[in-house]
């Protein structure tokens, strides 16, 4: 079995956002420089970006991505239901905030009046928003107690390409 080392599970998920960074970083580079005119090149003579290079990194960090979000999704397991209780608070803020609370007339076009009623007024979505960020307190603080006291273990070649 490959070596492994110890970290806790907010030091792999901060890992994580290391590599999905740098093979979004990779990604743009395969992109912007796979076609370039002809003879652009670096003071020395050679291709400016080694794609071929920037390619087999970008395998590299997708491997990595693979097995360190596996680890995470099992070291979270015991709190895997306020994590998606957390995803779904968030989606329904986000739901809120976009919410039309429009209430009472409007001037329409060509000088009619539109008048608008509101299930949810303005006030009020404000008011279960802001319920909301207090139980997304609660569960974030749950998550991250739960992460920085959580070992996991991680592969050593993982840890590597993430330095």
């Amino acid at each position: 079995m490959a070596e492994q080392e110890s970290v806790t599970l907010a030091k792999a998920i901060s890992i994580k956002n290391r590599l999905a960074e740098r093979l979004s970083r990779a990604q743009t580079i395969i992109e912007d420089y796979n076609s370039v005119p002809v003879g652009q090149y670096d003071p020395q003579g050679r291709e400016s970006v080694n794609i071929r290079g920037e390619y087999n990194q970008y395998r590299k960090l997708q491997d990595a991505l693979i097995v360190i979000k596996a680890v995470i999704r099992r070291g979270n397991e015991p709190i895997y239901e306020d994590v998606l209780q957390l995803g779904e608070l968030k989606s329904l803020i986000k739901m809120l905030s976009s919410l039309e609370t429009r209430n009472g007339t409007e001037p329409g076009s060509n000088g009619t009046q539109v008048r608008y009623v509101a299930v949810f007024v303005k006030p009020e979505v404000l008011s279960m928003i802001r319920e909301l960020e207090v139980q997304i307190d609660v569960i974030q603080d749950r998550i991250k107690e739960f992460q920085t006291a959580t070992q996991v273990e991680i592969p050593a070649w993982i840890l590597a390409l993430s330095r």
